[in-house]
């Protein structure tokens, strides 16, 4: 799928709606960022709170965004830490952005896997949000494209031919 437009944050948007991935322009978007991301994570969690968008992140992307005073509107537990609970836990009960995604509280997820746990928990949130319809990125570069297209994407788009794009 391709999306063409005046900058490259609204031809992602594009792309991503043309590819029956709508990005959302309210509800809350689920954030689990590895620590060498985490620094692209905070920019991109600035402007999702400027839209006005909900944020839901791991300890660990909280904690992150919280020493940058950026406060997140839930915690949520890490899918393999339930899913290895034996019953005992504290956080037996907590919920996952699994959980989450299948009750439509998220709507947009971003998360970037890094080490075999995070690869694991990835796989269950991408599968989770794909079987309910939930756009996901999994790269920085994809998520502050998408923050950067949703900043731009007011309003109605515009559609023109290619050969208007390149003047024949």
């Amino acid at each position: 799928v391709m999306g063409i437009d005046a900058t490259f944050g609204q031809a992602f948007y594009k792309a991503e709606l043309a590819g029956s991935n709508r990005l959302p322009h309210q509800g809350v978007v689920f954030l689990s960022v590895n620590d060498h991301d985490k620094p692209a994570g905070l920019v991109v969690a600035k402007r999702l709170r400027s839209l006005g968008l909900g944020l839901v992140a791991t300890q660990g992307t909280a904690d992150y965004l919280a020493g940058f005073g950026v406060a997140v509107d839930r915690v949520l537990g890490k899918v393999a830490e339930r899913l290895q609970d034996d019953g005992g836990g504290a956080d037996a009960d907590a919920p996952t952005a699994v959980d989450l995604i299948a009750d439509g509280t998220i709507q947009f997820v971003i998360n970037t896997p890094r080490g075999s746990r995070g690869r694991s928990d990835g796989a269950h949130i991408r599968k989770a949000a794909s079987a309910h319809g939930v756009s996901v990125v999994t790269t920085m570069s994809a998520s502050l494209v998408a923050a950067q297209g949703l900043t731009e994407a007011t309003g109605s788009l515009s559609v023109r031919p290619l050969q208007e794009w390149h003047g024949r």
